[in-house]
């Protein structure tokens, strides 16, 4: 791998799967791949998208999103100022 991937699962609205996390069930799933040279490009991307999630208004916008162009223009979005 030479660039860093994200994949995203989204619950059907109203539903959420139970992981037992103690912030309770999640809605919005995220995998986030990295090439193995570059671990804090991971942690970058995943310290972007916390900061993005953290917003119930990006969180919703996620859930609601009707296709895999939204959903990765929202994504994108929130890494704009990611530069690797």
């Amino acid at each position: 791998m030479s660039q860093t991937s994200i994949a995203v699962g989204i619950a059907k609205y109203g539903h959420a799967l139970d992981f037992g996390a103690t912030d309770g069930p999640a809605t919005v799933i995220l995998l986030i791949a990295t090439p193995a040279s570059s671990f804090s490009d991971h942690l970058e991307v995943l310290a972007t998208l916390a900061r993005s999630l953290s917003k119930e208004s990006f969180r919703e916008s996620l859930r609601r999103a009707y296709d895999a162009e939204v959903i990765a223009e929202l994504i994108n979005s929130s890494l704009v100022f990611f530069d690797h």
